[in-house]
């Protein structure tokens, strides 16, 4: 989840629509009183555009982002816009070719993958549009991004798995990786940790490694699976709260939440679900 100080620095973004001005003022000028840069700051925000588009609307964490940067934009006399394209990449490729057009002064963009926005995040740049891209990176590397690291979780998860499934548990070392989007960032990010931690160890077996594309119901069909191929299994990681909530069900559908740790990343209200359905015994 994102921490009030990364909210911090993804609101000071906002601010870079400002920075040519109060850069021009302070050298024309010299030093102002705080007074006097606040209101050069104020000026230079009011009547800009700021958008807003997430993967989807309806997901506590898209929804908490876009209120916080919508009650920002306000405050600061910014008119703020949002577009849901309720997890349709189609959808979502067409609102951001819309959105440039428009030419907004800030754009804050959740990629679903490393490649599908890449060229209109260009473009919007090219034009002077401020682009931050939260949560998930694209290939293409814009002025600003505020989110996870995605490569040390995919790490600090692998870790933890080590230690209750690795060389030296008297467990099978069996482990399901339930990832999201192939090709998004977090799904990118995390393998790569998590396989620089695996690999490491020999007794690690990597049974099953599928996406089940952020969803809860792919995550639980792939998992019921998994178990009945593997009965001794010993970990399940997945790579979102909500969607990895559908693998911890599967395994308490076969009796095994006893036996088998259930992992996720993500900050959502889910992560107490996941928790609560995770193993607490270490033994068997």
């Amino acid at each position: 989840m994102l921490t009030s100080k990364t909210w911090l620095a993804l609101l000071a973004g906002i601010a870079c629509a400002a920075a040519p001005i109060w850069a021009a003022a302070q050298e024309e000028s010299g030093t102002k009183t705080a007074r006097e840069l606040r209101a050069s700051y104020d000026k230079a925000l009011e009547g800009k555009t700021i958008a807003y588009l997430p993967i989807a609307l309806g997901v506590p964490l898209s929804d908490e982002w876009g209120r916080v940067v919508q009650e920002e934009a306000q405050w600061r006399g910014m008119k703020y816009v949002v577009r849901d394209p309720n997890n349709n990449p189609s959808a979502m490729q067409q609102a951001l070719t819309a959105l440039v057009d428009q030419k907004p002064d800030v754009l804050i963009v959740q990629n679903p993958s490393v490649t599908l926005l890449m060229k209109d995040l260009k473009r919007a740049e090219s034009q002077g549009t401020h682009v931050i891209q939260i949560n998930m990176s694209s290939n293409y590397k814009s002025g600003a991004f505020v989110g996870a690291d995605w490569h040390e979780i995919g790490r600090l998860l692998a870790s933890d798995v080590v230690k209750q499934c690795g060389t030296g548990s008297g467990r099978s070392g069996k482990v399901q990786i339930i990832q999201g989007e192939l090709t998004a960032a977090a799904s990118v990010d995390q393998i790569g940790g998590i396989m620089e931690v695996f690999n490491k160890d020999p007794a690690i077996k990597v049974v099953s490694n599928q996406a089940a594309n952020w969803d809860a119901n792919t995550a639980l069909n792939v998992t019921a699976t998994v178990i009945q191929q593997h009965p001794d299994l010993c970990a399940s990681v997945g790579f979102w709260g909500i969607m990895e909530s559908g693998a911890a069900q599967a395994i308490r559908n076969a009796g095994k939440i006893d036996d088998v740790k259930v992992y996720a990343s993500g900050g959502d209200r889910s992560s107490i679900a996941i928790r609560s359905t995770r193993a607490t015994s270490t033994g068997s």
